[in-house]
This record gives C-alpha cells, structure tokens and sequence, in this order.
C-alpha cells in the first residue's frame, strides 16, 4: 500500500530557507518580486518562505503591500483578502 507522509516539520534553523538560501535574502528577493510585479519570481520566492515556516511573514507583507499600493483603487479586495486571512489564523490554531 501507497503511505502518505505529511510534511510538518518546520525548519528548526533560522538563518537558513527550506533550500539553504539566507532567510534575509530570500526576504528581500520576495519583497522585490512582489513591487516589480513579477509573480511567477514572487511565487517562487513565496513557496520557498512557506516551506521554511514563514507563513506570518508572507501574510504580512501582503497586507503592507495592499496598504501601500492598492487600498482604495480596489477597495472591494479587502473583504476577500480578510476572509483569506481569517481561514488562515484558523487553520493555523488547529495544527
């Protein structure tokens, strides 16, 4: 039989990514994409934080961006994006 192994170990080492990049760098890369509008590089770089347990730091940085650059020209994407949010949290406090 075919036995499915959950990944839920988190990266115990906080200077390094998931693939051994520097977590500072992978930041900074991230935040970049995100500003210059190149998503498949922003996926990139969002999946490489994720894997490294860093899930707070991407819903953070959307919501700055949202703040800073988006907010009343889409003002109907906030209801969206805190639904989201909310499904998140709640799946965060059942782990």
């Amino acid at each position: 039989m075919n036995k499915f192994i959950e990944y839920n170990d988190k990266n115990k080492n906080t200077q390094l990514s998931y693939s051994n990049y520097k977590k500072s760098d992978v930041k900074k890369k991230f935040n970049n994409c995100v500003k210059n509008k190149e998503i498949d590089n922003t996926l990139q770089w969002a999946i490489e934080l994720d894997l490294s347990g860093e899930q707070e730091y991407i819903w953070n940085q959307l919501i700055y961006f949202y703040c800073d650059y988006i907010n009343i020209y889409n003002s109907g994407f906030i209801i969206f994006f805190y639904k989201r949010y909310l499904s998140f949290i709640h799946y965060t406090k059942n782990i």
